[in-house]
């Protein structure tokens, strides 16, 4: 999005569970406002001031002020998801590599894929990269205003829609499970969903 704000630095490099809250209103002088933790955040309509990390246990003071601050889910930092995540992963990682230890001499193991993501799943084919595409690609997020409203539309229509059998994450996850794949869209400069450009459905985005 142009002239969009760049995002702060996070709070204590990030060791704290902390999500973006915008301000959206015009004052141009700054504010300073002190959250249920203690913490103080200025503000203002300035680039410098306009975004800041805010601790999550302050979220619930900036989202009744909904006229000039917006949050922004999807940059939420959650260490205790990524020390999961990072636990996933170096399992997943010892599974394949032992597998493959057992396999080779009788020359039945193959890698298909060198970049194997957390769990063994492929670059691009999980549920984040689909939720990234949907509301980066398919304008989502930019139909229904913020990423929150659309996180809840999203998981609506999928509880409708998906046959059994098939897994969706929790609602609160969705933040969590699309930052990786929008870091890895970043990244690359482009979209990773592997089935990109996949129509979003009518439900979705009737416009």
């Amino acid at each position: 999005m142009e002239n969009e704000a760049p995002l702060p630095r996070p709070i204590d490099n990030g060791q704290v569970d902390q999500t973006v809250v915008e301000y959206i209103g015009g004052r141009l002088g700054a504010v300073t406002y002190r959250g249920p933790s203690g913490r103080e955040y200025r503000f203002d309509a300035s680039p410098r001031n306009k975004r800041k990390y805010v601790l999550a246990e302050d979220l619930g003071y900036f989202r009744r002020f909904q006229v000039d601050f917006q949050v922004l889910d999807e940059t939420r930092i959650d260490p205790e998801a990524e020390k999961l995540k990072a636990m996933e992963a170096a399992v997943g990682d010892h599974m394949v590599k032992e597998v493959t230890r057992l396999l080779a001499p009788k020359g039945t193991a193959k890698r298909k894929d060198a970049q194997r993501r957390r769990g063994g799943r492929p670059r691009g084919r999980g549920f984040g990269a689909m939720l990234d595409c949907w509301m980066t690609c398919g304008r989502v997020g930019e139909y229904y205003g913020t990423a929150r409203e659309a996180y809840d539309a999203i998981y609506d229509y999928l509880t409708q829609h998906t046959q059994a059998g098939q897994h969706i994450p929790p609602r609160e996850r969705f933040p969590s499970v699309r930052s990786d794949a929008k870091r890895e869209r970043e990244r690359a400069g482009r979209c990773i969903w592997h089935k990109h450009p996949e129509p979003v459905p009518q439900e979705l985005n009737p416009a």
